[in-house]
């Protein structure tokens, strides 16, 4: 899954590569990359009923400039989509390549708005 991730990230030239997948009952519903406006939890999410969100999975990758693999911690807007949409789970990378598991009830932001991290790496 993770390679299929990281596959698809690169595919995206955008200097901010993440991609977001939403998986349910072991089935990929969406999946996504972010946008200069949208983040790729966001975009996974579109167009999706909260029935089939309901106790799914999201899973968050983020691809570094020098192409390792960094932290794709969700911020906290698309932490309170997550919860509007019943995601129980949240995965995501690190900055050393491992990936943190964390229910969406307990899970606390690393970033708050995404205003104050558009300039940063």
């Amino acid at each position: 899954m993770m390679d299929y991730l990281y596959e698809y990230a690169q595919l995206y030239r955008h200097s901010k590569r993440h991609a977001a997948m939403v998986i349910k009952a072991g089935s990929v519903l969406s999946i996504a990359v972010n946008t200069p406006s949208k983040h790729a939890e966001e975009m996974a999410l579109v167009g999706l009923t909260l029935g089939q969100t309901a106790v799914a999975t999201v899973v968050c990758f983020r691809i570094k400039k020098d192409n390792s693999v960094g932290l794709a911690a969700p911020c906290e807007r698309c932490a309170a989509l997550m919860r509007e949409y019943h995601v129980k789970d949240v995965w995501y990378t690190t900055n050393t390549m491992t990936i943190h598991k964390a229910q969406l009830k307990t899970y606390e932001p690393k970033l708050k708005w995404y205003a104050q991290e558009t300039n940063n790496e």
